[in-house]
């Protein structure tokens, strides 16, 4: 099934911090686009926000500014120190760059901490709402692709 425009709209709403306008349109969509085809949307715009953000980062230095970026999002908010665990968000990081594995992490896990890592990569990116929805739109589009 392919992503949907409610679907690229729930998560423009959550990048966007709409929060209201996200859980409303969360809501909306069907129970299995949001176990199924979601995830797909939300592992397409991590990893282009992630190869974005440290893509051309030096290798020898990637893994000291992704350290430093998963401590700082942590450092954030108290609940985001409990509930996310560093060692693994750093993983992924490396992952969507090609250097590292995540197959022992379960999806909920890797579901999870993509979004809260895509929501720090977007918010310390600025991006407008122009800029937001053509991210939007090239991670649908990598999504579809699959």
């Amino acid at each position: 099934m392919p992503i949907t425009d409610d679907m690229a709209a729930t998560l423009h709403a959550q990048l966007a911090g709409q929060t209201d306008e996200h859980l409303r349109l969360l809501r909306e969509l069907d129970k299995e686009s949001v176990q199924s085809e979601y995830p797909v949307l939300v592992a397409a715009a991590f990893f282009l926000a992630t190869n974005r953000r440290f893509g051309k980062s030096n290798p020898t230095t990637v893994r000291a500014q992704i350290i430093e970026f998963v401590a700082s999002l942590r450092g954030r908010t108290p609940e985001a120190t409990e509930k996310v665990d560093a060692h693994i968000a750093e993983r992924l990081l490396l992952a969507a760059l090609g250097e590292e594995s995540i197959a022992d992490i379960d999806d909920r896990t890797v579901y999870t901490t993509e979004l809260f890592l895509l929501a720090g990569l977007i918010a310390d990116a600025d991006l407008d709402d122009a800029e937001l929805t053509s991210f939007i739109a090239k991670a649908r589009t990598m999504a579809d692709e699959g």
